[in-house]
């Protein structure tokens, strides 16, 4: 399934839907240029394209019963095409949680936490800013296009007048 879902709570469900479900995205940002994310969907042939409203309303709260092994992929990313043509790596979710596992001992969250996350959804290192936060119980600040561009607009001073 391909993912092309602006930057929101939306998105992260949509991602942990994917994972949770047994299934594999492949992540794409809406702002990229039209002829990549043509490309991407060209090449990788999903057979769902997620790219409106997240509406978790009127599901099973309850989980499904998938069964995954760590050799079933997590998500397919694209290379930024350095050798001028994008190239899907496929991410398992063993490598994932592999990952995840060695970050979260070199960075310990808790519950105290917030992790701001600012990398586009496209890019592999999302999967740390996004999933270390919530299965250490951290809590993830999702930042959008233009915070990122502008930390003075999520920027608030401790006590400062600014």
């Amino acid at each position: 399934m391909a993912v092309r879902l602006p930057r929101s709570v939306g998105l992260v469900v949509a991602l942990l839907a994917v994972l949770k479900t047994g299934g594999a995205y492949v992540p794409i940002d809406p702002d990229h240029p039209r002829s990549r994310i043509d490309f991407i969907l060209e090449d990788s042939r999903p057979v769902l394209v997620l790219d409106g409203e997240v509406d978790c309303s009127g599901y099973p709260d309850s989980a499904p019963e998938v069964v995954v092994s760590p050799e079933n992929i997590a998500y397919v990313i694209y290379t930024s095409g350095s050798t001028g043509k994008p190239k899907g790596v496929a991410v398992s979710r063993g490598a994932l949680m592999n990952f995840l596992a060695t970050m979260g001992r070199r960075f310990p969250l808790s519950s105290e936490d917030r992790w701001l996350a600012v990398t586009t959804v496209s890019f592999d290192i999302a999967a740390l800013e996004l999933y270390l936060p919530l299965i250490s119980g951290a809590a993830v600040v999702l930042a959008g296009r233009r915070q990122w561009y502008s930390p003075r607009r999520w920027w608030k001073p401790c006590g400062g007048t600014e």
